[in-house]
């Protein structure tokens, strides 16, 4: 009997858990398909891996992302948000500058915050440079990591703020998902989102 019992609580937390799980993805796939309100005071794009000075995959489809918002809204302003890991031979603020201006991008619209090493710091280190928390502001990251960034900029205060969803690396979309998952659900446990 009491094995019985033990087995009954296991299929219902694993049943729990497979709903939680198809809520959360719910959640992080209607994200895919934020593109940004039109005329955004700001716009900050999350940083990704860079490869030496080279943008990795995944922080390339951002950089074009926001590239494009940024021709398109000519009023926007852009905070490059990113640290540089012990791999990286230039930050990833620094790597999304030359890449931006590259593109044509006039260096006076960009703002570069390169001490972040999370998505929360992304978020509240590009505080700085935002006038007030009443600014519309855009995340610009990659489509499954929308959902969470916003969430967290909308938990320190800002109302106005909206995803702009990049594409993905595709071959890397499932483990990115599940990974996405585990993120949301430790950022409620610590209070981020």
């Amino acid at each position: 009997l009491r094995k019985k019992k033990k087995w009954s609580w296991l299929k219902a937390f694993f049943y729990i858990f497979v709903f939680l799980f198809l809520v959360i993805e719910s959640f992080i796939v209607k994200g895919f398909f934020e593109k940004g309100s039109k005329d955004l005071d700001y716009i900050i794009i999350l940083g990704a891996k860079v490869n030496k000075t080279t943008p990795s995959l995944s922080l390339q489809y951002r950089i074009e992302e926001a590239g494009n918002y940024l021709m398109e809204n000519e009023g926007t302003v852009a905070i490059l948000s990113g640290g540089q890991g012990d791999d990286e031979e230039i930050s990833e603020a620094q790597c999304m500058y030359e890449q931006l201006t590259d593109m044509g991008i006039m260096a006076e619209r960009l703002i570069m915050e390169n001490k972040s090493t999370s998505t929360s710091e992304n978020i509240k280190y590009s505080s700085k440079w935002i006038e007030n928390k009443n600014c519309s502001i855009g995340i610009v990251t990659n489509n499954f990591h929308i959902f969470r960034a916003v969430g967290i900029a909308k938990k320190l205060g800002y109302k106005k703020a909206e995803g702009i969803a990049a594409k993905s690396v595709w071959w890397m979309q499932p483990k990115n998902m599940i990974r996405e998952c585990l993120a949301i659900i430790k950022d409620v446990v610590v209070g981020n989102l």
